[in-house]
Order: C-alpha cells, then structure tokens, then sequence
C-alpha cells in the first residue's frame, strides 16, 4: 500500500471513499486510489486470470480485527 501525507497515524483510522478499477487478461494490475482531506492510500493489488470492471466504494481501517468487513 502506498500512503501520501500521513503526518498522525491516528489519521489512518477512519473510513476512506474509494473508486477503483481494474482490466486484466492473463495477468495484471490493479490500483485503488483512497482519499480522505490530504491522506491518501493507493492499496496496489496483482491478478492472474480474467477481469474487468469499476468498483466505488470505502474502506475502513479499525484499531482492531472484525470478522464482519461492515
């Protein structure tokens, strides 16, 4: 994951909008850009296989582990 002006890591505990998008064949490359005021988190992610598509979502970092992502 790359993380841009992270100054409190207590800034890292909120929930962050997301808009991602990914086109892969054999294989490929995936990045999700994640921002929040002036913290921003891009989580970079590899595939094998075929895949297409646009998510727009959050994602919610928490002190601690959930079974539940919600």
């Amino acid at each position: 994951m790359l993380v841009y002006n992270l100054y409190d890591t207590e800034e890292l505990y909120k929930r962050f909008p997301a808009v991602e998008g990914r086109l892969y064949l054999v294989g490929g490359f995936a990045a999700t850009y994640l921002r929040r005021g002036n913290v921003v988190l891009i989580p970079i992610r590899l595939g094998v296989g075929w895949r297409a598509g646009v998510n727009v979502g959050y994602m919610n970092i928490t002190h601690k582990s959930r079974w539940l992502p919600f």
